[in-house]
């Protein structure tokens, strides 16, 4: 990805690791997603001049209610059974923890990415059964979320140009 890395702003993020982030988006057919960007400058630049806005979606996707049941995406999924693969020494321990923030957030609607460090490309880990949709949310929020481009699928397996 081609990322222009830009300073902090007057909005907020000054002292903040702006990198470090989750953020939301929607598809262009309304569906939502949640991205990790796991200290990557893999962010778009809209989400990195308004800290007032990214605290605002943070915390209204995180008070939402969990309310679907989430398909794991195994063959996203790093091999748990390699050795430094995992923190824990119980694999099904090490996997659970691995995916718990993405499998909330898809079970509260979203499509949910995390990064690959090598490529900077986004994957997909955890998906909803009953996908969340932009109509959905309040009018204040629907403002201020970021647009994925037109040529992204939703639900796409991997998503490599963000902007």
């Amino acid at each position: 990805m081609n990322m222009e890395i830009i300073g902090n702003s007057d909005d907020g993020w000054h002292g903040w690791d702006i990198w470090d982030l989750d953020w939301y988006a929607v598809f262009n057919n309304n569906y939502l997603a949640h991205f990790t960007s796991g200290g990557t400058c893999a962010v778009p630049k809209k989400i990195r001049k308004s800290k007032i806005n990214y605290d605002k979606l943070f915390d209204f996707f995180d008070n939402l209610d969990n309310h679907c049941k989430v398909n794991v995406i195994e063959s996203n999924l790093p091999d748990f059974t390699k050795p430094g693969e995992s923190l824990f020494k119980d694999i099904e321990e090490s996997k659970k923890a691995c995916l718990r923030s993405y499998v909330e957030a898809a079970s509260k609607g979203l499509f949910s990415y995390d990064i690959d460090f090598e490529t900077n490309t986004y994957f997909l880990v955890a998906k909803p059964t009953t996908p969340l949709t932009l109509l959905e949310l309040p009018m204040d929020v629907r403002h201020i979320i970021y647009k994925l481009p037109a040529t992204i699928q939703p639900g796409a397996l991997t998503i490599s140009q963000i902007e």
